[in-house]
């Protein structure tokens, strides 16, 4: 998903769950972004038993009042990145070859595939720079908010909203808007639960909804909701995540709008012939109703996922003849039932362990740092079909919208690149660009919101391996030319 802390605990956990079942214990490592790092007691999955546990220091923060500053641009302008010499182009190619006697599939071999950001240079070289956007980064007004990782924000038609995540070792109970258009923060509405820690949320057109998990479970799984208005700057308590989602051995993973509901996505403790399992659900907020999806039967590992359309897309693993075989899981919820893709055309024992992209098409899944090796490839639901692609390496993909777009169409995600930290995915000539690097101190466990003209990255500040509440956040806008 990255330099966040949650995402690079589930993340880390999933991979570890997905990849070998060996680790024993019930504690997950979260680093603080501070130095130091907590081991939380869970019981929702396995972790490594050399984590080591340090006591956080404590920290008064006094609430900030309303920001009333106009914003303030810096004008850089990127331009195009050279890319090293080492770095050169490939071709990729796929041959296909059938299960053999008796075989009841087929398997595709992948060669000449790029590493991430298309190098075909060795694994230990860099990955080949993205052609940069035409844009400008600029810095915004950080807000009245104090610094925190993890919060969850979503762009309502007029303002960004952010709420949750951790200050230091607290829950977040605050929250606030910005409008980019006079500049311009103030505070909102505190939410229910203040003790429960944000982090998972989607936005349905009217409402945000947030799923709270217990300060001292954050490995845990959600146990409240709420949804805030922010027509009426109004909190309602929702119903809870069912038992079946807020009890037990899981990891929440992901929350995100179908175009009528709310998904919940989690990964749980394996079962007997699996892995690990998938725990997911459904929230109507017209009803105020949860459905409760039945399991994957075919999968025996299951990684992330993202939000296709109006689907819900797991990867997973199956069982092959020749081994296991990388597959994306998509529920259709009018049928009630899953359906499972082919075989994915990749030589790998598993999926890297980062989200889809969804471009609206295609699900398009590529390595990341915690998996470097592997090819791109596209999933197109509609026709059932694989292809391999040229991709930079996503570090994470926003979903609480249906996924951040420029008023173009271009899809926007976090990119491990030279040329990021974000991307571009135009469908049209099925390219991808950079936005440049940011002229300053970049975000960390940043919050991605496009407003169609402008895309709004904002984040705790990492200088100097502190984060201190009281510091102003990072705050920075890219802006498409012209």
């Amino acid at each position: 998903m990255d330099g966040s802390a949650w995402r690079a605990g589930v993340a880390g956990l999933a991979l570890a769950v997905l990849g070998s079942c060996a680790h024993g214990g019930n504690g997950v490592k979260l680093s603080a972004g501070d130095g130091t790092a907590s081991t939380v007691t869970s019981t929702t999955g396995p972790s490594d038993p050399t984590t080591s546990t340090a006591e956080p220091s404590s920290t008064s923060i006094e609430q900030p009042s309303t920001s009333t500053s106009r914003s303030f641009r810096s004008t850089t302008t990127t331009a195009g990145a050279r890319a090293p010499a080492s770095c050169t182009k490939a071709s990729p190619t796929t041959t296909t070859t059938t299960g053999g006697t008796g075989g009841s599939y087929d398997t595709t071999s992948v060669t000449g595939l790029f590493p991430p950001g298309g190098s075909a240079a060795g694994p230990s070289s860099p990955p080949c720079p993205l052609k940069v956007a035409a844009g400008s980064w600029g810095s915004f007004d950080p807000g009245p908010l104090a610094s925190r990782t993890e919060a969850v924000a979503v762009w309502t038609g007029r303002e960004m909203v952010v709420v949750g995540g951790l200050v230091g070792y607290a829950a977040g109970t605050d929250g606030a808007a910005y409008d980019p258009t006079t500049g311009r923060w103030h505070m909102i509405a505190t939410r229910p639960d203040p003790d429960r820690v944000v982090r998972l949320g989607a936005w349905t057109g009217k409402e945000l909804v947030v799923f709270g998990v217990p300060r001292d479970n954050l490995s845990g799984p959600p146990t409240t909701a709420a949804a805030y208005d922010p027509a009426a700057d109004r909190w309602r308590s929702t119903a809870p995540p069912p038992a079946e989602l807020s009890t037990g051995q899981l990891v929440p993973m992901m929350a995100g709008w179908t175009g009528s509901q709310v998904v919940l996505y989690e990964v749980g403790w394996g079962v007997p012939g699996k892995a690990n399992v998938a725990r997911a659900g459904l929230y109507d907020p017209a009803t105020d109703r949860w459905t409760v999806l039945p399991p994957i039967e075919d999968a025996t590992a299951v990684g992330r996922a993202g939000v296709a359309g109006d689907r819900l897309a797991v990867l997973g693993l199956s069982k092959g003849a020749g081994g296991p075989e990388p597959r994306l899981f998509l529920f259709d919820a009018a049928r009630g039932v899953w359906h499972t893709s082919p075989a994915a055309p990749v030589a790998i024992p598993s999926y890297p362990q980062v989200p889809p992209v969804w471009s609206g098409r295609e699900l398009i899944v590529t390595p990341n740092a915690s998996y470097p090796s592997g090819p791109s490839v596209a999933y197109d639901p509609a026709t059932d079909r694989w292809r391999a692609l040229d991709a930079p390496s996503v570090a994470d993909v926003a979903f609480g919208s249906r996924g951040p777009r420029l008023g173009d169409g271009r899809v926007i995600a976090q990119v491990d690149n030279p040329s990021g930290p974000l991307g571009f995915y135009d469908a049209g000539p099925d390219a991808w660009t950079g936005s440049g690097a940011i002229p300053g101190t970049p975000p960390s466990g940043a919050v991605l919101v496009s407003t169609g003209h402008e895309v709004l990255f904002w984040g705790m500040r990492y200088e100097g391996g502190y984060v201190r509440p009281e510091q102003p956040s990072a705050a920075w806008i890219w802006t498409p030319a012209g």
